[in-house]
Protein backbone atom coordinates (compact mmCIF):
# COMPACT_ATOMS: atom_id res chain seq x y z
CA UNK A 1 0.00 0.00 0.00
CA UNK A 2 1.24 3.19 -1.07
CA UNK A 3 1.10 6.91 -0.51
CA UNK A 4 1.33 9.81 -2.88
CA UNK A 5 0.28 12.08 -0.14
CA UNK A 6 3.42 11.63 2.46
CA UNK A 7 6.27 13.48 0.72
CA UNK A 8 3.53 16.46 -0.42
CA UNK A 9 1.55 16.81 2.12
CA UNK A 10 2.72 17.42 6.22
CA UNK A 11 4.26 20.52 5.61
CA UNK A 12 2.36 23.01 7.76
CA UNK A 13 3.43 26.84 7.07
CA UNK A 14 2.29 30.42 7.87
CA UNK A 15 2.89 33.84 6.50
CA UNK A 16 1.96 35.27 9.93
CA UNK A 17 4.43 36.97 11.49
CA UNK A 18 5.34 35.86 15.65
CA UNK A 19 4.73 32.43 15.34
CA UNK A 20 5.76 29.56 17.61
CA UNK A 21 7.36 25.81 16.35
CA UNK A 22 8.46 22.78 17.94
CA UNK A 23 11.73 21.75 15.68
CA UNK A 24 10.77 18.02 15.42
CA UNK A 25 12.91 15.25 17.38
CA UNK A 26 13.38 17.42 19.66
CA UNK A 27 11.80 19.92 23.12
CA UNK A 28 13.49 23.14 21.52
CA UNK A 29 10.63 25.74 20.49
CA UNK A 30 11.42 28.77 18.01
CA UNK A 31 9.31 31.56 17.89
CA UNK A 32 9.78 33.54 14.82
CA UNK A 33 10.18 36.88 13.68
CA UNK A 34 11.78 38.35 10.72
CA UNK A 35 14.90 39.99 12.49
CA UNK A 36 14.40 38.17 15.92
CA UNK A 37 13.68 34.59 16.92
CA UNK A 38 13.81 33.57 20.48
CA UNK A 39 14.41 29.75 21.82
CA UNK A 40 12.57 28.11 24.28
CA UNK A 41 13.18 24.54 25.79
CA UNK A 42 9.24 23.02 26.48
CA UNK A 43 10.57 21.64 29.93
CA UNK A 44 8.05 22.48 32.79
CA UNK A 45 8.95 26.04 32.96
CA UNK A 46 9.36 26.83 29.33
CA UNK A 47 12.43 27.99 29.78
CA UNK A 48 14.55 30.52 27.61
CA UNK A 49 17.76 28.97 26.23
CA UNK A 50 18.55 31.72 23.45
CA UNK A 51 17.72 34.50 21.49
CA UNK A 52 18.97 34.90 18.06
CA UNK A 53 19.29 38.49 16.17
CA UNK A 54 19.32 38.62 12.63
CA UNK A 55 21.13 41.56 10.94
CA UNK A 56 18.57 42.47 8.06
CA UNK A 57 17.10 45.38 6.49
CA UNK A 58 13.82 45.39 6.77
CA UNK A 59 10.94 45.80 6.31
CA UNK A 60 10.56 42.03 4.90
CA UNK A 61 7.80 40.33 1.74
CA UNK A 62 6.88 36.67 1.48
CA UNK A 63 7.48 36.09 5.19
CA UNK A 64 7.08 31.81 5.49
CA UNK A 65 7.61 30.01 8.27
CA UNK A 66 7.18 26.05 7.44
CA UNK A 67 7.93 22.96 9.39
CA UNK A 68 8.62 19.60 7.12
CA UNK A 69 6.98 16.63 9.40
CA UNK A 70 8.83 14.25 6.44
CA UNK A 71 12.08 15.59 6.97
CA UNK A 72 12.04 16.60 10.08
CA UNK A 73 13.60 20.48 9.67
CA UNK A 74 11.89 23.89 9.73
CA UNK A 75 12.39 26.50 7.34
CA UNK A 76 12.05 29.91 7.90
CA UNK A 77 11.87 32.61 3.92
CA UNK A 78 11.73 35.95 3.27
CA UNK A 79 12.54 38.88 0.89
CA UNK A 80 14.85 41.26 2.23
CA UNK A 81 15.60 44.90 0.55
CA UNK A 82 18.70 43.32 -0.77
CA UNK A 83 18.28 39.68 -1.20
CA UNK A 84 15.73 36.66 -0.54
CA UNK A 85 16.84 34.74 3.06
CA UNK A 86 16.42 31.43 3.53
CA UNK A 87 17.35 29.16 6.53
CA UNK A 88 17.00 25.67 7.60
CA UNK A 89 16.72 24.52 11.27
CA UNK A 90 16.97 20.96 11.95
CA UNK A 91 18.34 18.63 15.31
CA UNK A 92 21.68 17.15 14.94
CA UNK A 93 22.64 14.80 17.89
CA UNK A 94 22.42 17.67 20.82
CA UNK A 95 22.92 20.34 18.63
CA UNK A 96 20.71 22.57 16.50
CA UNK A 97 22.21 22.96 13.30
CA UNK A 98 20.76 26.38 11.27
CA UNK A 99 21.87 25.90 7.65
CA UNK A 100 21.86 28.99 5.47
CA UNK A 101 20.21 28.11 1.74
CA UNK A 102 19.75 31.18 0.32
CA UNK A 103 21.31 35.19 1.09
CA UNK A 104 23.14 38.12 -0.25
CA UNK A 105 26.75 37.87 -1.27
CA UNK A 106 28.30 38.81 1.77
CA UNK A 107 25.51 36.26 3.90
CA UNK A 108 22.94 36.44 6.94
CA UNK A 109 24.68 37.50 9.90
CA UNK A 110 23.72 35.93 13.08
CA UNK A 111 24.21 37.08 16.81
CA UNK A 112 23.11 34.20 19.57
CA UNK A 113 22.39 35.40 23.15
CA UNK A 114 22.78 33.18 24.93
CA UNK A 115 20.93 32.53 28.06
CA UNK A 116 23.33 30.48 30.15
CA UNK A 117 22.67 27.00 28.41
CA UNK A 118 25.55 27.94 25.51
CA UNK A 119 29.58 27.87 25.87
CA UNK A 120 29.50 31.65 25.01
CA UNK A 121 27.55 34.43 26.25
CA UNK A 122 27.40 35.98 23.17
CA UNK A 123 28.21 34.82 19.84
CA UNK A 124 28.01 36.14 16.40
CA UNK A 125 28.20 34.04 12.95
CA UNK A 126 27.98 35.14 9.29
CA UNK A 127 26.85 32.56 7.36
CA UNK A 128 27.12 32.43 3.57
CA UNK A 129 25.08 29.96 1.28
CA UNK A 130 25.52 26.36 1.69
CA UNK A 131 27.27 26.93 5.33
CA UNK A 132 25.80 26.11 8.78
CA UNK A 133 26.37 26.46 12.56
CA UNK A 134 25.87 24.37 15.25
CA UNK A 135 24.14 25.47 18.74
CA UNK A 136 24.76 22.75 21.51
CA UNK A 137 22.08 22.65 24.57
CA UNK A 138 23.12 19.66 26.60
CA UNK A 139 19.62 20.38 28.32
CA UNK A 140 17.72 19.59 25.00
CA UNK A 141 15.49 16.28 24.63
CA UNK A 142 16.35 14.73 21.58
CA UNK A 143 13.91 12.10 20.03
CA UNK A 144 14.50 8.82 18.32
CA UNK A 145 12.92 8.98 14.63
CA UNK A 146 12.37 5.16 14.18
CA UNK A 147 10.12 4.99 11.37
CA UNK A 148 6.98 7.12 10.97
CA UNK A 149 3.33 5.65 10.58
CA UNK A 150 1.68 8.34 7.95
CA UNK A 151 -1.91 9.41 8.57
CA UNK A 152 -4.29 10.85 5.53
CA UNK A 153 -7.99 11.41 6.08
CA UNK A 154 -8.68 12.63 2.24
CA UNK A 155 -7.36 16.64 2.61
CA UNK A 156 -5.75 17.72 -0.23
CA UNK A 157 -5.54 21.55 0.64
CA UNK A 158 -2.87 23.62 1.27
CA UNK A 159 -1.54 23.58 4.86
CA UNK A 160 -1.95 27.09 5.68
CA UNK A 161 -2.22 26.72 9.40
CA UNK A 162 -4.15 30.26 9.62
CA UNK A 163 -7.08 29.37 7.22
CA UNK A 164 -7.04 25.60 8.91
CA UNK A 165 -8.10 27.42 11.74
CA UNK A 166 -10.54 29.21 10.40
CA UNK A 167 -11.94 25.87 8.75
CA UNK A 168 -11.59 23.48 11.76
CA UNK A 169 -11.68 20.23 9.61
CA UNK A 170 -10.63 17.36 12.11
CA UNK A 171 -9.35 15.73 8.60
CA UNK A 172 -6.55 18.56 7.66
CA UNK A 173 -5.38 18.55 11.77
CA UNK A 174 -5.54 14.39 13.22
CA UNK A 175 -2.71 13.94 10.86
CA UNK A 176 -0.75 16.70 11.61
CA UNK A 177 -0.71 15.96 15.12
CA UNK A 178 -0.78 12.29 15.02
CA UNK A 179 2.50 12.76 13.06
CA UNK A 180 4.01 15.80 15.34
CA UNK A 181 3.38 13.52 18.19
CA UNK A 182 5.61 11.02 16.86
CA UNK A 183 8.51 12.88 16.25
CA UNK A 184 8.61 13.65 20.67
CA UNK A 185 7.17 10.47 22.29
CA UNK A 186 7.66 11.70 25.75
CA UNK A 187 6.21 9.10 28.24
CA UNK A 188 4.49 10.74 31.10
CA UNK A 189 1.02 9.41 32.25
CA UNK A 190 0.37 12.60 34.31
CA UNK A 191 0.00 14.31 31.30
CA UNK A 192 -2.11 11.97 29.24
CA UNK A 193 -4.49 11.70 32.05
CA UNK A 194 -4.91 15.03 31.26
CA UNK A 195 -5.34 14.67 27.75
CA UNK A 196 -7.89 11.37 28.37
CA UNK A 197 -10.11 12.12 30.36
CA UNK A 198 -11.86 14.69 27.96
CA UNK A 199 -11.16 12.86 24.55
CA UNK A 200 -11.48 9.31 25.24
CA UNK A 201 -14.65 9.60 26.94
CA UNK A 202 -16.21 11.89 24.20
CA UNK A 203 -18.66 9.41 22.13
CA UNK A 204 -17.62 9.31 17.74
CA UNK A 205 -20.46 12.28 17.63
CA UNK A 206 -18.77 14.32 19.93
CA UNK A 207 -14.87 14.05 19.23
CA UNK A 208 -14.80 17.07 16.23
CA UNK A 209 -15.70 19.77 19.52
CA UNK A 210 -13.91 18.06 22.44
CA UNK A 211 -10.52 18.01 19.78
CA UNK A 212 -11.03 21.58 19.10
CA UNK A 213 -11.85 22.84 22.43
CA UNK A 214 -8.80 21.36 23.62
CA UNK A 215 -6.49 22.22 20.75
CA UNK A 216 -8.00 25.81 21.66
CA UNK A 217 -6.82 25.78 24.89
CA UNK A 218 -4.23 23.72 25.33
CA UNK A 219 -2.22 24.61 21.72
CA UNK A 220 -1.48 27.15 19.91
CA UNK A 221 0.51 28.52 16.35
CA UNK A 222 2.69 25.07 15.27
CA UNK A 223 1.05 22.81 17.50
CA UNK A 224 3.02 24.42 21.05
CA UNK A 225 1.43 23.45 23.72
CA UNK A 226 0.44 25.45 26.95
CA UNK A 227 -0.85 24.11 30.02
CA UNK A 228 -3.37 26.57 30.51
CA UNK A 229 -5.92 28.67 28.48
CA UNK A 230 -3.45 31.80 27.20
CA UNK A 231 -6.06 33.12 24.77
CA UNK A 232 -7.96 33.77 27.54
CA UNK A 233 -11.20 31.98 25.69
CA UNK A 234 -12.92 30.41 29.18
CA UNK A 235 -13.55 27.38 27.44
CA UNK A 236 -14.11 25.17 30.18
CA UNK A 237 -12.71 21.62 29.62
CA UNK A 238 -13.17 18.84 32.67
CA UNK A 239 -9.09 18.05 32.65
CA UNK A 240 -7.57 17.60 36.14
CA UNK A 241 -4.98 19.60 35.99
CA UNK A 242 -2.19 17.60 37.64
CA UNK A 243 0.81 19.46 36.15
CA UNK A 244 3.82 19.38 39.03
CA UNK A 245 6.68 18.27 37.49
CA UNK A 246 5.37 17.44 33.71
CA UNK A 247 6.84 19.00 31.00
CA UNK A 248 4.79 21.38 28.41
CA UNK A 249 6.40 18.91 25.33
CA UNK A 250 4.32 15.83 27.42
CA UNK A 251 0.91 17.39 26.34
CA UNK A 252 1.82 17.16 22.54
CA UNK A 253 3.15 13.68 22.50
CA UNK A 254 0.26 12.09 24.91
CA UNK A 255 -2.02 12.98 21.94
CA UNK A 256 -0.15 10.28 19.69
CA UNK A 257 -1.29 6.94 21.66
CA UNK A 258 -4.86 8.66 21.92
CA UNK A 259 -5.06 9.29 17.90
CA UNK A 260 -3.67 6.04 17.46
CA UNK A 261 -6.52 4.15 19.34
CA UNK A 262 -9.01 5.67 16.96
CA UNK A 263 -7.87 3.43 14.39
CA UNK A 264 -5.88 0.66 15.79
CA UNK A 265 -5.87 -0.81 19.22
CA UNK A 266 -3.66 -4.15 19.70
CA UNK A 267 -5.42 -5.60 22.87
CA UNK A 268 -2.88 -7.90 24.96
CA UNK A 269 -1.44 -8.75 21.50
CA UNK A 270 -4.11 -11.17 21.23
CA UNK A 271 -6.58 -9.44 19.43
CA UNK A 272 -5.80 -6.62 16.36
CA UNK A 273 -8.80 -4.14 16.47
CA UNK A 274 -9.22 -2.26 13.09
CA UNK A 275 -11.22 1.03 13.01
CA UNK A 276 -12.50 0.67 16.65
CA UNK A 277 -13.22 4.22 17.36
CA UNK A 278 -13.41 6.11 13.78
CA UNK A 279 -15.54 9.28 14.62
CA UNK A 280 -18.39 9.81 11.46
CA UNK A 281 -16.36 12.96 10.09
CA UNK A 282 -13.76 10.39 8.79
CA UNK A 283 -15.56 8.38 6.07
CA UNK A 284 -12.21 7.09 4.31
CA UNK A 285 -8.39 7.31 4.82
CA UNK A 286 -4.95 5.10 4.94
CA UNK A 287 -2.81 4.73 8.13
CA UNK A 288 0.86 3.45 6.28
CA UNK A 289 3.64 1.72 7.71
CA UNK A 290 2.78 2.11 11.26
CA UNK A 291 4.95 -0.85 13.71
CA UNK A 292 2.11 -1.95 16.47
CA UNK A 293 4.72 -3.96 17.85
CA UNK A 294 7.97 -5.53 17.34
CA UNK A 295 6.76 -8.56 15.90
CA UNK A 296 3.94 -6.67 13.41
CA UNK A 297 3.76 -3.73 10.76
CA UNK A 298 0.42 -2.20 9.11
CA UNK A 299 -1.25 -0.63 6.83
CA UNK A 300 -4.96 -0.23 6.36
CA UNK A 301 -7.09 1.66 4.15
CA UNK A 302 -10.92 2.73 4.30
CA UNK A 303 -13.62 4.47 2.55
CA UNK A 304 -17.32 5.60 2.33
CA UNK A 305 -17.21 4.56 5.75
CA UNK A 306 -16.24 0.47 4.96
CA UNK A 307 -12.77 -0.74 5.39
CA UNK A 308 -10.99 -1.61 2.32
CA UNK A 309 -7.47 -3.51 2.70
CA UNK A 310 -5.01 -4.03 5.50
CA UNK A 311 -1.86 -5.09 4.79
CA UNK A 312 -0.04 -6.91 7.43
CA UNK A 313 4.07 -8.06 7.65
CA UNK A 314 5.03 -9.82 10.12
CA UNK A 315 8.70 -10.17 11.40
CA UNK A 316 8.02 -13.41 13.58
CA UNK A 317 5.63 -16.24 13.99
CA UNK A 318 2.22 -15.05 15.25
CA UNK A 319 -1.10 -15.73 15.78
CA UNK A 320 -4.21 -13.74 16.74
CA UNK A 321 -7.63 -12.42 16.28
CA UNK A 322 -8.85 -9.70 13.82
CA UNK A 323 -11.11 -7.30 15.94
CA UNK A 324 -13.45 -6.40 12.82
CA UNK A 325 -16.63 -4.47 12.90
CA UNK A 326 -19.75 -6.22 13.80
CA UNK A 327 -21.03 -6.26 10.25
CA UNK A 328 -17.75 -7.85 8.66
CA UNK A 329 -18.42 -11.71 9.01
CA UNK A 330 -15.58 -12.69 6.57
CA UNK A 331 -12.67 -11.64 4.49
CA UNK A 332 -10.06 -12.37 1.72
CA UNK A 333 -6.30 -12.82 2.82
CA UNK A 334 -3.46 -13.98 0.63
CA UNK A 335 0.37 -13.26 0.44
CA UNK A 336 2.97 -13.26 -2.24
CA UNK A 337 4.80 -16.39 -0.85
CA UNK A 338 1.41 -17.98 -0.93
CA UNK A 339 -0.55 -17.42 -4.17
CA UNK A 340 -3.53 -19.20 -3.64
CA UNK A 341 -6.24 -16.84 -1.49
CA UNK A 342 -8.25 -18.02 1.44
CA UNK A 343 -11.71 -16.61 2.74
CA UNK A 344 -11.61 -16.40 6.52
CA UNK A 345 -14.31 -16.24 8.92
CA UNK A 346 -13.67 -12.77 10.60
CA UNK A 347 -13.93 -14.29 14.41
CA UNK A 348 -11.40 -17.03 13.13
CA UNK A 349 -7.38 -16.46 14.84
CA UNK A 350 -4.97 -16.54 11.86
CA UNK A 351 -1.90 -17.93 11.92
CA UNK A 352 1.10 -15.20 10.65
CA UNK A 353 4.41 -16.39 9.26
CA UNK A 354 7.54 -14.85 9.90
CA UNK A 355 8.92 -12.78 7.28
CA UNK A 356 6.00 -12.42 5.35
CA UNK A 357 3.66 -9.89 4.16
CA UNK A 358 -0.17 -10.43 4.11
CA UNK A 359 -2.99 -8.91 1.98
CA UNK A 360 -6.58 -8.83 3.70
CA UNK A 361 -9.35 -7.30 1.54
CA UNK A 362 -12.98 -7.89 0.13
CA UNK A 363 -14.39 -7.84 3.54
CA UNK A 364 -18.31 -8.94 3.23
CA UNK A 365 -21.00 -8.79 5.90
Amino acid sequence: MKSIVCKTFNKPFTHSIGKSLIIPRSNLQITCFPAKLFLHLLDEEKTLVAEIDLDIQGPVKEFTWEVDLHNNWANLHFLTQEAPVSLRFIISQQALKIICRRSAKEGVKLNVSSKGFLNKAVSAYSLAKGEETLLCFSSMEVYEDSGQARLFLGSLKKQNLDQMKEREDIKEWLPLFFTYASLCKEKEQGMQALCYKELENAGNNELNESFFNLFKVHFKDFFSPSFFDSYFQNIQTKNDKVLQGLSHVSLLSSLYPLILNLFINFEGKKKLCILPKVPPQIPSGKLIGLKISSEISISIQWSKKKLRQVEIYCHEDVRFTLGLSKAIKSFRIFSKAKTKAQIISADKPIEFCKNTRYFLDRFTS
